[in-house]
Parts: C-alpha cells; structure tokens; sequence
C-alpha cells in the first residue's frame, strides 16, 4: 500500500483576528488591487477559506491579507484551521504556499466563460466585477497561461521599478492593475 501523505490539520475554531500574530518571517506583498479585489469578494460572498495559524508557534501561515481586511472591518472572529508544524515546516510552508498555487495555468476559454456566467449572473457587485477586470487582464498578459516569463521572455523578477516607453501599454497597464509598475531593463540583474 502506498504511504498517505500526513495529515497537519489539528483544529477548526472561530477567532477574534486582534487576536492573531502575523508570522514576522512572511514574505508576501500585498498590492492595493489585491485588497481591493479580496475585499470586494468578502463583502459580495463572505468567508469561504479560513486563515492558517501553526497551533505551536501561534504564527499565521496563510491569510495575512484576511486577517488585516478582517481587523479593518472590526469582525469579531473569523474561521481558523489550526496545523501543527516544528518551526522548519513552518517556513517552508510560508516560502511555497502561495507560490505553488500561482503556478496554476489560464484556460482562457473557461476563465472567459466562468466570468461571462459571473457578469450575467443578478447581484453581481460592483467591486466583484473590478476583480473579473482584473483577472482577465492579468490572463492576457499571462503568455504561456500563467507564465510571466513566457510573455516577457525575461525573468519576471528581473521586471520592477518605473515604467519606460519601452514597454507596450499593455505590459504596463497589466503590471499596473496588479500593483505593480516596470521598466525594461537588457541587463541580467538590473
């Protein structure tokens, strides 16, 4: 029989999110259209994804940005799993979480579809439907589904600083919608 993966997950709970610690060796920005987008959906659906805590060291591991959008907010608890990790496993959940997930490609045709259902649908808010702007452009910028690197044909990390006219609009304004700005640079590590 082959071996399970293990299970971490120690507990479920409601907290007060004052109450949470931001895990100090976190390493995710969060840009303003992220808050914006992650607000819109809270306030249009509510909580569908709770926030991460290590049970031994008390830190978060995921949901910073909820937890701050929760505290703005004033809630008086928000759901919680609760894993327990030694502090190793811990950063190594915090140093691939995030990233594993956005290696996720775009099918463009069923992203388009899903937010057309979305835009049909009755209720839709407003801030829901910046968020879908959002996602679509970031989609068109995505070169191979999902990868930067791909569309730039560059590094992504080597993309940052001010915008130039080098760039085509389209690279700036979709760098710009996630927060970002850029400049092109031919130099590795410029």
């Amino acid at each position: 029989m082959e071996e399970q993966y293990q299970n971490r997950i120690v507990g479920h709970g409601e907290v007060d999110p004052a109450t949470l610690t931001a895990n100090p060796e976190n390493w995710r920005v969060h840009p303003k259209i992220q808050k914006q987008g992650l607000a819109a959906i809270l306030g249009d659906v509510g909580w569908v994804q709770s926030v991460t805590v290590n049970k031994r060291t008390g830190r978060l591991v995921d949901g910073h940005l909820r937890v701050l959008l929760a505290e703005e907010q004033g809630a008086a608890s928000i759901p919680v799993t609760y894993v327990d990790l030694d502090e190793d496993e811990e950063r190594r959940i915090l140093a691939t979480l995030d990233p594993l997930a956005a290696m996720a490609t775009t099918d463009r045709a069923r992203l388009s579809g899903l937010i057309d259902a979305i835009k049909g649908a009755n209720g839709s808010a407003a801030g829901v439907l910046e968020i879908l702007k959002a996602i679509e452009t970031k989609a068109s910028i995505a070169g191979a589904p999902g990868a930067l690197t791909a569309e730039f044909s560059i590094a992504p990390f080597s993309v940052f600083d001010t915008c130039s006219g080098a760039w085509p609009p389209t690279w700036s304004s979709a760098l710009e919608n996630r927060g970002c700005s850029a400049r092109w640079s031919a130099r590795p590590g410029r």
